[in-house]
């Protein structure tokens, strides 16, 4: 993730845990918005796998994994790291980010869904597909833009009016700039890490 909401809380000076719920669910969110909105899955070219031989576990009562049966380099060998997030591509029912939370050559296992219950679950399967199995690494400048727009997701939106013109009657709210959900000002701190869209 971007962001823990240990760090989101410790930047935006909280010591409260009246949101830490709210917290959690926003995290996922927020997260998919930067992706969406930057068109950019901040994939590590260094740290990637691809493979038929991947398979999906979903564990209703344990974390999900990922296992893998094929020859040749693994998911340690690969550079895998407990505490990444990786992007899941070609698979039927599972492409995705996911948080690992540890490792051995054969076997991702994921936070479970009670250490992060709003993030994405698995559906189990057997693929006979290439699987692509990419690390992602987000820059630390993020996390402060990730705790802004929590920040902003927690506080009361104001509408309130804050100017007004007779002639030709208009009138402007001060949550009038407002760009995909959040205020413009943050989301032109994202512009840095945003890949063109070419239709």
């Amino acid at each position: 993730m971007i962001a823990s909401k240990v760090e989101i809380k410790a930047l935006l000076e909280m010591t409260t845990t009246t949101k830490d719920d709210l917290i959690d669910r926003l995290i996922p969110i927020i997260e998919d918005d930067i992706r969406q909105y930057c068109n950019n899955a901040f994939n590590n070219p260094n740290v990637y796998m691809q493979s038929g031989d991947i398979s999906f576990t979903h564990n209703s009562t344990s974390a999900d994994t990922i296992a893998f049966d094929g020859s040749g380099d693994g998911f340690a060998d690969s550079q895998f790291k407990a505490g990444q997030t990786i992007q899941v591509q070609g698979s039927y029912n599972n492409d995705g980010f996911f948080e690992i939370e540890s490792l051995t050559s054969v076997l991702l296992t994921l936070y479970s869904t009670t250490s992060r219950p709003h993030f994405e679950t698995l559906v189990t399967e057997d693929e006979s597909v290439l699987i692509r199995l990419a690390s992602v690494k987000y820059p630390q400048a993020l996390k402060n833009i990730v705790s802004q727009m929590v920040n902003y997701k927690l506080t009361t939106y104001d509408y309130s009016v804050s100017g007004e013109t007779v002639s030709r009657y208009s009138v402007t709210y001060n949550n009038s700039n407002i760009k995909n959900g959040y205020p413009s000002a943050l989301m032109v701190g994202l512009n840095r890490w945003k890949n063109p869209v070419f239709v």
